[in-house]
């Protein structure tokens, strides 16, 4: 899936949104997982963080460092990210984005003084 174009919306994402985002997907791959298990012989099904790779063209090691390390990923993946969020949780990526968001306001506010408009 690299194909895509960065987005500048990347840049924007903290990376503990793009973390949550990661969650997110790995959440609903399993979810998903779950709906469609059916007796299996032999081997097991691939774990979800493969399959998010996968979706993703990145290594499992990647997402792995994304969630554990607390490494962030660069914004080309940022974007891919938000791409395939959507496609799993449209509700859940925009909730995630809109919090983000606030809290980067919240923090402008603070940084320049400013009392929120409320």
């Amino acid at each position: 899936m690299k194909e895509a174009k960065y987005v500048g919306i990347a840049e924007y994402i903290s990376r503990p949104a793009r973390m949550r985002l990661v969650v997110l997907c790995i959440g609903a791959i399993e979810k998903q997982q779950e709906a469609n298990q059916e007796p299996k012989q032999g081997g097991r099904p691939l774990a979800a963080t493969t399959i998010l790779a996968r979706e993703l063209g990145v290594s499992a090691r990647s997402i792995r460092r994304w969630l554990n390390a607390g490494v962030q990923s660069c914004d080309i993946n940022a974007t891919l990210i938000l791409k395939v969020s959507i496609g799993h949780d449209e509700e859940g990526t925009i909730k995630i984005l809109r919090q983000d968001l606030e809290k980067h306001r919240q923090e402008l506010d603070n940084f320049l003084g400013v009392r929120p408009w409320t």
